[in-house]
């Protein structure tokens, strides 16, 4: 489970309708799970929600989520991910 790790905000995008799917995932420690097809509207304000639960939360260690034995490391609670976006962009 994603939450022995971290608890940042999760919300799946997923084709899966079947309610033991969504049962599994929201399970598995999602915020949210929406299916598709689904509004853009409702993403957005389903990611707005998830974001005022979490705006007061102060960062911790395990926010921070590394891959590849140290080539990619994410600070979510940074601008992209504490890397500079031309990095990303190229």
């Amino acid at each position: 489970m994603i939450r022995k790790r971290s608890d940042v905000p999760i919300i799946m995008l997923t084709a899966k309708v079947e309610e033991e799917n969504i049962l599994a995932g929201l399970e598995m420690g999602a915020d949210d799970y929406v299916t598709k097809p689904f509004s853009p509207r409702q993403l957005v304000a389903r990611v707005a929600a998830v974001l005022r639960r979490v705006s007061d939360r102060k960062p911790q260690a395990s926010d921070i989520i590394v891959f590849n034995d140290g080539d990619l490391i994410c600070h979510p609670s940074e601008p992209y991910g504490g890397h500079d976006r031309r990095d990303m962009d190229a």
